[in-house]
């Protein structure tokens, strides 16, 4: 069921159901008299029957316009918050991210760090076994040379020996060969 009112009206009629008490107070005000605890319908009945009453009319009509101006600074009032409220969120959320980069790049500072460490200490380790390796090789060489050394002398010692056997030999075989 659709109404054929004129915003006017529909506007009046939602200001009488969504706010009852303030529409009994300006009745008042204005001589209407109502029942000790009226319903919406008998505020709404009187408030038409004085409609006619053009005082009465340009009264509402103020009462209308400081509810609407009182609306329109309440909605600016909460669009201000509503505003300042997002402005601090979206702080909030940059000041996190920040945040969490700053702690990113820390940790990112640390493994690096710990990185380096480990190749400089691996480094370290390899040289060091590098001058290790380079000194077992000359302990070896050095060994190598020694013990090449005494097997030539001990080669000379045999070849000696061994001539020396066979001149006696040869000798002996000349003496008794020459009947000596």
């Amino acid at each position: 069921m659709e109404t054929t009112q004129k915003n006017a009206d529909k506007e009046l009629v939602k200001f009488i159901y969504y706010k009852p008490q303030s529409m009994m107070r300006f009745l008042s005000r204005n001589g209407v008299v109502l029942n000790a605890k009226p319903t919406r319908r008998e505020i709404l009945h009187k408030t038409f029957e004085k409609l006619d009453d053009k005082k009465f009319v340009n009264s509402l009509n103020q009462m209308l316009n400081a509810e609407r101006e009182e609306n329109n600074s309440n909605f600016v009032v909460v669009a201000s918050i509503v505003i300042a409220a997002a402005s601090v969120v979206a702080t909030g959320v940059d000041q996190y991210r920040k945040r969490k980069l700053l702690t990113r790049e820390t940790e990112a500072d640390v493994y690096a760090n710990e990185l380096a460490s480990y190749e400089q200490s691996r480094s370290i380790k390899a040289a060091s076994m590098d001058e290790q390796i380079a000194e077992s090789v000359d302990d070896y060489q050095q060994t190598l040379l020694q013990q090449s050394t005494k097997r030539q002398k001990n080669a000379i010692y045999i070849v000696g020996a061994v001539g020396a056997v066979l001149l006696v030999v040869l000798f002996t075989k000349n003496l008794w060969s020459n009947g000596r």
